[in-house]
């Protein structure tokens, strides 16, 4: 058995495995057994993204039924099944091309990824390992690693892996673990799926981390950033996938009463003391209310598209899908990118907690 990676924008051929016949059956063996075995004796259900697929969602028990989650108007005439996250949020506010490119095509750029995001990942890499260890142990007691050991396994350079370390170091002391009891629930990159009947749309969450306090569910989304928070929005604006949690709690989706659940943004900078921790109340009308707006006024116009238009701007420099759009590598070679001065913090906030 031979598989070949063909590159369609360079032309590459890579080989990427060569099993003869005893290979073959090692890891059929090992894997595809297995797997055939889960399918065929398996009987459980595992609400997410195959929901949108699935021809039993009428009948199904596990899926969240969230009505009138946003208050969104269904479409006219009726589109198929979708599903709908932050991220599609996200990208199709910076450009519908992008969106369409991305997540309906799944054509992604071939350039490497910038600095940032790969400080990013590694840094929820490293965190995603620390809290999914057992028995649960926060990370204030836990020592950062040495930096050529973040360089070497996430394959970053000395800088990236001085930032890495400084974050992760930041981290110890806003860590949602620290004095967790050992009775207390702990899911690490855990979907969240709800179903919006009068859409036909799926919905899907993924916090960095959920976890129990005496009773209270905690929702934490960690970012990494070289810049302070931009204080002249709120972080329901800034950030929609905050809002779409206090949605989710409002709602029920999460099995949890609002009222004694909270969402908290764990916001790192390499810089000591710089490092911030918001949190936010899904129980108060006000937050459901901003929430409410700021998914119906992203989601509405995404559902309701049917061209998907390219939108030129600056967000075109970072864009996952140039490499197929013209426009924007038009505007990529017009308008070369140009470091930007930092964000001046503003005084008055405008965050609700």
């Amino acid at each position: 058995m031979r598989v070949f990676d063909f590159g369609c924008a360079d032309g590459s051929i890579t080989l990427l495995l060569d099993w003869g016949r005893a290979e073959v059956a090692e890891r059929f063996a090992a894997h595809a057994a297995p797997a055939f075995h889960r399918a065929a004796t398996g009987a459980g259900t595992r609400p997410g993204e195959s929901c949108v697929e699935c021809k039993a969602i009428s009948r199904c028990t596990a899926l969240p039924r969230t009505p009138h989650l946003w208050d969104g108007t269904p479409t006219v005439p009726a589109r198929r099944r979708r599903s709908l996250s932050a991220w599609d949020l996200r990208l199709y506010g910076e450009c519908p091309a992008q969106y369409h490119l991305v997540r309906q095509l799944h054509l992604n750029d071939l350039t490497p990824e910038n600095d940032g995001a790969r400080r990013g990942r590694a840094v929820d890499a490293w965190l995603n390992d620390r809290h999914a260890a057992r028995p649960l142990r926060g990370c204030r007691d836990l020592p950062v690693p040495e930096e050529p050991v973040i360089a070497a396994e996430f394959g970053l350079a000395a800088q990236q892996a001085t930032e890495v370390t400084r974050m992760l170091d930041a981290h110890r002391a806003l860590c949602p673990l620290n004095g967790i009891g050992a009775e207390e629930q702990v899911l690490v990159q855990h979907r969240v799926t709800a179903y919006i009947p009068e859409l036909d749309v799926v919905v899907l969450a993924v916090p960095d981390l959920l976890s129990t306090y005496r009773g209270r569910w905690i929702w934490r989304e960690t970012k990494t950033s070289s810049s302070p928070l931009w204080e002249g929005s709120s972080l329901l604006h800034s950030y929609p996938q905050l809002a779409l949690a206090v949605l989710l709690f409002s709602a029920g989706a999460l099995g949890a009463d609002p009222n004694r659940s909270w969402i908290e943004l764990e916001h790192l900078r390499e810089g000591r003391g710089d490092s911030r921790l918001e949190r936010i109340d899904p129980g108060r009308p006000e937050n459901v209310a901003e929430a409410r707006a700021v998914i119906a006024g992203l989601a509405q116009p995404l559902l309701d598209d049917t061209t998907y238009e390219p939108r030129t701007g600056r967000h075109c420099h970072g864009c996952q899908a140039r490499t197929w759009c013209g426009p924007g590598s038009v505007y990529t070679a017009d308008h070369p990118q140009h470091p930007e001065p930092p964000r001046q913090a503003e005084t008055t906030r405008s965050f609700h907690v």
